[in-house]
């Protein structure tokens, strides 16, 4: 029903509702916004997406801001996955060197990271492409939950 306005889809959209929702999901929450019929909700809807504050990908919604900001992760992960690449700064470093750079790193700060956490350090720095995900925090020196996909 609603015109698509990107040439190809980015990534696959999580159903739960993070970036994305249908658009039943979101007429019955305009409707309770605007305390408005459904064909208002429908005409609000409509605005939105041609004023570019929403997007229709495979047929989700999407703010605009999240669609551009998924296209250009996609577009990354392509390119460090197809492209030749470039080498890594610590590919020559073998991961006990890698280590004692980390525990020299945490001496001088008074951090001290977990063992999750030193292995996305190695991953992040050796890899062309990881994942790390966590709670707010989890990610951060300390913090819990760290862990590279």
């Amino acid at each position: 029903m609603w015109e698509v306005r990107w040439p190809r889809p980015a990534v696959r959209h999580a159903r739960g509702g993070h970036t994305a929702t249908t658009e039943e999901a979101l007429l019955v929450k305009v409707q309770r916004l605007l305390a408005c019929a459904e064909d208002l909700a429908r005409d609000a809807l409509q605005e939105a997406i041609e004023d570019y504050a929403v997007v229709v990908e495979d047929g989700m919604i999407i703010r605009t801001g999240a669609a551009v900001m998924e296209r250009f992760l996609t577009d990354q992960v392509l390119v460090r996955f197809h492209a030749p690449g470039q080498v890594s700064f610590a590919a020559a470093m073998s991961a006990s060197e890698l280590i004692e750079e980390i525990d020299g790193l945490e001496k001088n700060t008074g951090h001290r990271m977990t063992a999750e956490q030193k292995q996305a350090v190695i991953a992040g720095v050796r890899l062309p492409f990881s994942v790390l995900t966590g709670g707010a925090g989890s990610t951060a020196f300390g913090g819990p939950g760290c862990r590279t996909h």
